[in-house]
């Protein structure tokens, strides 16, 4: 074995050790939060519409009918009632459109147009609805190019069953 090998053999394995012996390197502290961060209505930087219990009962027989009603948003049905309604803000397709459900986001990502249909949504569902019309991606994440919709469903009065009165 000639001078030159017994250098790299010896080079190659004192190198682990080496590397073994520098100390860890320690990264920033991050932060991961979900992508429905609570902000107060005064501070979105949108335009808000709130429909209480009383608004959304006022008429309208399904949700899309009672979203349609509003400014800036426009519902497309595909048949008759209980068929396929899809929700525009601003005239964006539905697609950028953002919807929760108490909190929950809704949109399925692997659907094809990534929507929800509005059309078999009664308004017994909703109890309160919040529109937020303009860009909500920082708060609500990518789905919510045109704004959000957010449902609060309505909850019994009291817990249990009760009969006659």
């Amino acid at each position: 074995m000639t001078t030159t090998s017994r250098f790299v053999l010896t080079a190659a394995l004192a190198l682990p050790n080496t590397l073994a012996a520098q100390s860890a390197i320690e990264l920033d502290e991050a932060l991961v939060t979900s992508g429905l961060i609570p902000v107060a209505v005064g501070e979105t930087g949108a335009t808000v519409e709130i429909l209480d219990d009383d608004e959304i009962a006022d008429g309208a027989a399904t949700l899309d009918d009672t979203l349609e009603r509003l400014p800036g948003v426009a519902v497309t049905r595909t048949g008759t009632p209980g068929s396929n309604a899809d929700l525009r803000i601003r005239g964006l397709p539905q697609r950028y459109t953002g919807v929760t459900i108490d909190g929950i986001d809704v949109i399925d990502p692997s659907a094809p147009q990534a929507a929800l249909n509005f059309g078999t949504m009664t308004r017994a569902l909703a109890d309160r609805i919040e529109v937020a019309k303009g860009t909500q991606t920082a708060v609500y994440g990518s789905d919510a190019i045109a704004g959000t919709v957010n449902i609060t469903s309505w909850q019994p009065a009291k817990d249990g069953l009760s009969w006659g009165g």
